[in-house]
């Protein structure tokens, strides 16, 4: 090589990989363990940005899959709220810019509510989001079953908020939190009065109300 020459290296253009995959948006809210989890930011997150993320998907592709996990727990991930999308790397990170352009996630973020928010890869097959215990053709057939039962949730949710004040400024936590707190109130109210026939019944006469093994390992039909 003559003195003073120079290599010359190639740019590579960064390819974004086409296949799809399961990507999962974790929120993680601050808990008081001597206190009940502050289930009202759960709708507030599924309300005003999960929802939002769902909508702006399913305009770019009608076969979007998607559902929404809630857990709290003392150990591990404590009080965490996840949206669970299956769509392409570039989709993931138009919607992790989504998320954190959001005047909701700052708010919740900047007041310590939200003590932490990442996102972490799956599975990349439909069937790479559930309980690897499962049989197989549970794991391939229940993200199509958890997607409806997010969307009908996300459905109530809406209908809750039709019958209340919606005059009420979101501009600071005070309103917003009492606004949902509501909303939380009267969704557990119709999972208590209503959800055993609703949701568990009709889903049990699905099957021919055969006999179930619930964690209990108690055999019955609903």
């Amino acid at each position: 090589m003559k003195k003073g020459s120079k290599i010359k290296l190639k740019k590579q253009a960064v390819k974004l990989n086409d296949n799809k995959r399961w990507y999962f948006y974790r929120f993680r809210i601050q808990q008081d363990l001597l206190q009940d989890p502050r289930w009202w930011i759960d709708i507030v997150l599924i309300d005003r940005i999960f929802r939002i993320i769902v909508a702006h998907n399913k305009v770019i592709s009608e076969k979007f899959l998607w559902r929404f996990h809630r857990r709290s727990g003392k150990v591990g991930a404590g009080h965490q709220v996840s949206l669970c999308c299956y769509f392409k790397q570039q989709d993931s990170e138009l919607t992790s810019k989504l998320i954190n352009e959001m005047a909701i996630f700052k708010m919740l973020s900047e007041s310590g509510l939200l003590k932490e928010y990442f996102c972490e890869k799956g599975g990349d097959g439909v069937e790479g989001s559930g309980d690897g215990s499962w049989n197989r053709e549970i794991q391939k057939s229940w993200p199509y079953f958890i997607q409806g039962v997010s969307e009908s949730i996300l459905k109530m949710i809406e209908a809750i908020i039709d019958d209340l004040d919606t005059s009420i400024v979101f501009d600071n936590l005070l309103n917003i939190e009492d606004f949902y707190k509501g909303v939380s109130e009267r969704l557990d109210c119709l999972w208590l009065n209503q959800g055993g026939h609703a949701f568990l019944h009709h889903l049990n006469a699905l099957f021919g109300y055969k006999p179930i093994k619930t964690m209990q390992t108690v055999i019955t039909s609903f």
